[in-house]
């Protein structure tokens, strides 16, 4: 493949789902999968491409970071990783700076890991995750997507009635 691509990428405690688009004004999903099992002994990676052809391979043990240089060098293998113009990242919380897509760079970094007890289970493995590719990718653009974006535009009576008044009042 000789196109251009955009890879998306969704951490979760213990998974990894991806997929992979043209950008060719389709948008067309060209592969698609997911790790399973993260974290466990025996971390299963599935692959699906634009066909419907589905494989499926155990990997054994696996972190992010183990299944996050497996999927690149899948992609290597499959489309280039120089085809990859941009990577969005579904992110679960933002806190109170982000909550709309932006562009990833250190500053966000810094937050991220500084609200990282908001959300235990997943922005550590988030934030791991986009240093690798930023890392790996340093030429492609990289793009933050917030769960927290869902939430911002809630009526106020549906984001204050779930929160004690006690927690509401520190903010």
């Amino acid at each position: 493949m000789t196109d251009a691509f955009v890879l998306t990428l969704n951490g979760g405690s213990s998974s990894l789902k991806f997929s992979v688009h043209a950008v060719d004004g389709t948008g067309e999903r060209k592969l698609s999968g997911q790790f399973d099992q993260i974290g466990r002994p025996e971390t299963t990676f599935h692959l699906k491409d634009s066909g419907g052809s589905v494989s499926s391979e155990a990997i054994g043990p696996a972190t992010h970071r183990v299944a996050v240089e497996f999927l690149f060098q899948r992609l290597e293998e499959i489309i280039g990783l120089t085809q990859l113009k941009a990577i969005g990242f579904r992110v679960v919380h933002g806190g109170a700076r982000y909550r709309r897509p932006a562009l990833i760079d250190g500053e966000m970094i810094q937050y991220l890991n500084k609200i990282s007890s908001f959300a235990p289970k997943h922005l550590p493995s988030e934030i791991e995750i986009i240093e690798l590719c930023r890392k790996r990718l340093p030429d492609s653009l990289h793009l933050a997507c917030f769960d927290t974006a869902f939430h911002s535009d809630m009526p106020t009576v549906a984001r204050t009635l779930p929160i004690p008044r006690r927690l509401m009042a520190k903010g």
